[in-house]
């Protein structure tokens, strides 16, 4: 069950015909009836997801843990109609990652049909997504949201729900090890600073694994490493029952090594002090002797690398004013 405000409720005339029945999806396996009410805020008030006329997917705190969801990719393949694509910039890695909600699919790499937010915020990273430590919930909203989120949300929208600190001093610690060097340690303190007034939520999380691929031109290197770090702060400020003001802030870095993928390029391609970087593997001509590869695809050429490592560091605040 999940701990939520007061939802807003409305009365209907007698005369009004009945509402069609909405359109949700709890995600697979979950039992309500056992967890008890899904509570989501999809419409910007907290409401039953049985009783909210949107098409949604929402997975709980209890969900997260239970399935060992760490990425998008894993939120994607318990999720009906949502796909993750990777390769929109030429990079099998998290980059950069594009999400595709019922098939609406980006018409370029920049662009994008699906946003992220956090607590209703907007931020410019799908991978931001991956790296809330013990969020409340997410919810995966389907079809546009215009309405709710504004742009760029023609397909849907995916919200992380983040926790509110706890009304009494609470500390956690969580560790996973596991084969290839996999590890993700997780710590959390939560409490009041002065007393209903004002609480705080501070955690920490380390989350890594080796690549499952050798990297034949790298003695001892595996591709498809991936390393994160990440640490937020919550504040939440609550001076009446009828104001309640929430601030969000976190700071993360994605240490990826070398991805799983090479490049067979048909052009040679070379840098601006004219050494080549790409050599063409072209074996046949296409109208005016434009270069192409026919029939079976060559293999890389040797002493090809794969896709270099990624370092991407980012910071997202999100500060949140509720009021009656």
């Amino acid at each position: 069950m999940i701990a939520s405000d007061a939802a807003s409720a409305f009365a209907q005339a007698a005369g009004n015909s009945a509402a069609p029945s909405p359109s949700v999806s709890p995600s697979p396996d979950v039992d309500v009836g056992d967890r008890g009410m899904i509570v989501v805020t999809a419409r910007k008030k907290s409401e039953d997801i049985l009783k909210t006329p949107i098409s949604i997917s929402a997975f709980t705190s209890a969900d997260i843990k239970a399935r060992g969801i760490v990425s998008l990719q894993d939120i994607a393949a318990y999720t009906p109609g949502m796909n993750i694509d990777n390769a929109g910039a030429s990079r099998n890695d998290r980059s950069f990652q594009q999400i595709i909600i019922r098939g609406f699919t980006p018409p370029s790499a920049t662009s994008q049909t699906t946003s992220v937010f956090i607590d209703g915020v907007p931020v410019t990273s799908a991978t931001a997504i991956s790296n809330i430590t013990d969020p409340e919930r997410v919810e995966i909203l389907k079809g546009p949201q215009s309405a709710y989120f504004g742009r760029q949300t023609f397909a849907g929208a995916v919200n992380i729900v983040t926790k509110t600190p706890s009304d009494h001093w609470t500390a956690s610690f969580d560790g996973l090890l596991a084969t290839h060097n996999n590890h993700d340690v997780t710590g959390e303190v939560s409490g009041p600073l002065l007393g209903d007034i004002l609480g705080i939520r501070v955690t920490a999380r380390e989350y890594a694994k080796d690549g499952s691929y050798d990297n034949a031109g790298v003695r001892g290197q595996t591709l498809g490493d991936q390393e994160s770090k990440t640490g937020t702060v919550s504040l939440n400020f609550k001076p009446s029952s009828n104001f309640t003001a929430k601030a969000f802030g976190m700071i993360t870095t994605d240490n990826d090594g070398p991805s799983a993928q090479g490049v067979i390029s048909a052009y040679t391609v070379k840098n601006g002090a004219g050494q080549t970087l790409l050599t063409s593997q072209s074996n046949c001509t296409v109208g005016n002797n434009h270069p192409y590869i026919c029939g079976v695809t060559p293999d890389l050429a040797q002493g090809r690398r794969p896709t270099p490592p990624t370092t991407a560091s980012s910071r997202t605040s999100s500060p949140i004013l509720r009021g009656a």
